[in-house]
This record gives C-alpha cells, structure tokens and sequence, in this order.
C-alpha cells in the first residue's frame, strides 16, 4: 500500500512540472496560417454612407415644455 502511494505521487510530481518552451522564434508569426475559405470580404466604401437619424420632435406640451414653463425660457 505504501509503495502504490509513494508511485502515485511521483506520478503527481511529475505531471505538476512545467515544460519549457524551447525558443520563441516562430512565436506569434503568422506565416503559416492560411488566410479563411472565401478571403477576407470587403470592408465596404464610404461613398454609400447611412441617412442620418430623423431630428427628435420637440416636446408636445405639459409640464416642463419650453414654449409653456417660464423657467425654460430664454429672457
């Protein structure tokens, strides 16, 4: 029983240990990775740009309006 405990933790020992890197020469190249089935894709022009948002109506009126509350308005 002692020997299969003493095994078991060699074992334990032996997997906890890090393994070095050997060199950092093709470290984060990317030379040999092939680029994605289909490319890349286009990232689009700038000559078909989006509309601009609608302007925000001005508030209908009520409470803290600007045409109906004094203190909103611009002496």
């Amino acid at each position: 029983m002692k020997i299969t405990l003493t095994i078991l933790a060699l074992a334990a020992a032996v997997l906890a240990v890090p393994v070095p890197q050997g060199s950092y020469t093709g470290y984060g190249s990317y030379d040999n990775v092939a680029p994605p089935p289909g490319g890349y894709g286009g990232y689009g022009d700038y000559g078909n740009v989006a509309p601009p948002p609608a302007p925000v109506p001005a508030p209908a009126g009520g409470y803290g309006a600007y045409g109906d509350y004094g203190a909103y308005k611009k002496e």
